[in-house]
């Protein structure tokens, strides 16, 4: 019997319940959004997916370019923007609607294969989720492509699927792609479920040919779009993270991953770069970093488990729901497949890889081939959550991802593990220990489970109290109990985004703003300033250099002067503007100091006689910790 099939109560309480878990999520992510997250600062990407919007509406795309996203999203914030003119509330809005659509459908998706205990539970922990609930009042780029994928997650997850299911799921699946590629899992993950949902050869390529048209007709205008103005269907590619994140490289390595961004090559021309340096960085991605970022292996504090609080916990609703669900009983055959794919793997990690770095390979290997070998077990409609997680960690493992918020695309399935655990396995363990003629002890049961989901709901919360402190304060976590000492203690939140907005206003009221150009250490000061920026780390060029040039970028190099243009304002891929700086923003954080030359780091006292007399000083703050000063520049017919 599928527990899908278990009596469901009409009672309307429980009938309202998902609706009371939306509604108060929508109106507590609104709430952070309108009084608790006030600048632009943290989430400056999306500043950058605006301004490419706009460059595109303005007629200027061929001079802008993403990475790892298409142009879908920009596009559609900046066309909303036009009605509101107000870039982060627009952003902050639709990650709103868009975190509370996918609360809604994450309790319908479990509903869809089990009773509405296990997909309210399932609803609680997506809710609870610490960076869906940190994102959803960001202005980034990150949640509504979820929204879309939570939508088809909804509609391929049904008993009983039609070809107006079909394709509705190309349609929001071509929707999500065009904003954030990584919708092509869930693609191929309804790919591979036709063939077990239809089973007979005709009925599977009709339903593939409908799935595929309509997600090509859905995200054929950007593939137009990309194709007559780069001559490119997607101009993106993995080499820009490869380039900035694998753990394993060399120059010229490096220099060649530059090379296929800025030439518009494809992800394989990056793959086959060399491709023994690529497999060495996928294996330590797919069975080093991808368990760490679900599981802290590392104690990094970073991880996007089901229970963040302790998060190596986070494996045992998932290894025993993957054993509920496929029906893994030890017997014999099982027995011999496990131990001898173990044994096997542990021999390869030996001979071929580090078992230090390899180590997760030696339990993901038993736990797939057990899951092949036993998938007819498999109740038919819950195949789609249990595809998901194998084709993100296989494809997404070509980069090395370390965000939470990366993560979100499996979240629909890791809730429904949290869900089941919670709701169904958790419950009939207690059961077998328990007399079941004794009313008493069916509440202790009832009151425990209850405590017990309470506890990991609130230990989800405190994670994401604690992201939210740490990012929006500037104090690092410093331990429970000092957290717990301080919890009521007065903080100060957001003063860099203070600092940074007062720069702003300030550099707003100088002659000619619009038309100057301003150097500064982050993409987000153009939001407050309006007028055009050249990025520059104070890290570029020879170490040797001088102020004057360092400004003018005469020595840097085409890798240095590329990825400043493509976060400078306007976005400058073709290299066509050479901006010469009329004001300087310069930040010294004591932390960042090992980053920058030194020589460019007399700019943190405005009397150091080392800095050029062309630079007047008009403002100075250290009262956040972080030095601010800001320079302006008066240029003269000869040069800075």
């Amino acid at each position: 019997m599928h527990l899908s099939q278990y009596p469901n109560s009409d009672h309307s309480r429980k009938k309202i319940l998902p609706i009371l878990i939306t509604i108060m999520f929508f109106l507590i992510t609104s709430y952070m959004a309108a009084f608790h997250h006030n600048y632009w600062i943290l989430d400056h990407d999306g500043q950058i997916y605006l301004d490419v919007g706009k460059q595109i509406l303005s007629g200027n795309g061929e001079n802008v370019k993403l990475h790892n996203a298409l142009v879908g999203g920009p596009v559609f914030y900046a066309f909303v923007d036009q009605f509101f003119n107000n870039g982060f509330g627009v952003m902050k809005a639709i990650a709103v609607l868009s975190a509370t659509g996918s609360v809604f459908f994450s309790y319908y998706i479990i509903n869809n294969l089990f009773n509405r205990k296990v997909a309210l539970i399932g609803q609680l922990f997506f809710a609870f989720n610490p960076w869906l609930g940190f994102f959803s009042f960001q202005a980034e780029n990150e949640l509504l492509p979820i929204l879309f994928i939570s939508i088809s997650l909804y509609l391929i997850t049904k008993k009983e699927l039609k070809s107006l299911d079909i394709i509705l799921i190309g349609f929001f699946l071509g929707l999500a792609t065009s904003i954030r590629l990584q919708a092509l899992i869930v693609l191929l993950t309804a790919f591979l479920y036709t063939l077990f949902y239809f089973k007979q050869p005709r009925k599977i390529s009709y339903h593939f040919v409908l799935l595929s048209l309509a997600f090509l007709i859905t995200l054929s205008p950007v593939i137009l779009y990309n194709y007559t103005t780069h001559e490119s269907p997607f101009d993106t590619n993995a080499a820009w993270s490869m380039q900035f994140h694998n753990k394993y490289q060399y120059p010229e390595w490096s220099e060649k991953m530059h090379e296929i961004n800025f030439y518009n090559g494809s992800t394989m021309d990056a793959i086959f770069v060399d491709f023994d340096l690529f497999l060495k960085n996928y294996s330590y991605n797919l069975f080093s970093e991808m368990p760490n970022r679900l599981l802290n292996f590392n104690y990094d504090n970073i991880n996007s488990s089901i229970l963040n609080a302790i998060p190596i916990l986070g494996f045992v609703p998932i290894a025993v729901g993957f054993v509920y669900l496929f029906k893994i009983k030890p017997n014999k055959n099982n027995l011999i497949l496990s131990s001898s794919s173990c044994i096997f793997t542990t021999f390869l990690v030996i001979i071929f890889g580090d078992i230090f770095i390899h180590f997760f390979a030696i339990i993901a290997a038993p736990l797939f081939l057990l899951g092949v070998y036993n998938i007819k077990n498999v109740q038919t409609n819950v195949l789609p959550l249990l595809f998901l997680p194998i084709f993100f960690l296989l494809m997404m493992s070509v980069l090395l991802i370390r965000a939470g918020e990366h993560f979100f695309v499996i979240w629909f399935s890791m809730s429904m593990f949290a869900g089941l655990f919670f709701g169904h396995i958790f419950p009939e363990i207690f059961k077998k220990f328990q007399n079941k003629k004794s009313k008493s002890n069916q509440k202790i049961l009832s009151y425990s489970i209850t405590l017990i989901i309470g506890f990991a709901l609130l230990s989800n919360f405190g994670y994401s109290y604690m992201l939210y402190n740490s990012t929006h304060s500037d104090q690092p976590f410093s331990g429970i109990e000092n957290e717990f000492a301080s919890l009521f203690a007065e903080r100060k939140y957001e003063e860099v985004g203070k600092e940074i907005k007062l720069i702003g206003d300030l550099l707003s009221t100088e002659p000619n703003i619009e038309n100057s150009y301003i150097m500064v250490p982050h993409h987000h000061y153009h939001y407050y300033v309006g007028s055009n920026t050249v990025l520059g780390l104070m890290s570029e060029g020879p170490s040797d250099d001088t102020i004057e040039n360092y400004i003018t970028r005469k020595n840097w190099n085409d890798i240095e002067v590329f990825h400043s243009n493509m976060l400078s304002h306007p976005i400058d891929r073709q290299n066509i503007f050479h901006p010469k700086p009329n004001y300087i923003i310069y930040e010294f954080d004591p932390p960042s100091e090992r980053y920058q030359h030194d020589y460019l780091q007399t700019l943190k006292d405005p009397q150091n006689s080392e800095i050029p007399e062309s630079f007047e000083n008009i403002y100075y703050s250290d009262k956040t910790g972080i030095i601010f000063v800001v320079y302006k520049i008066n240029h003269d017919d000869s040069g800075v």
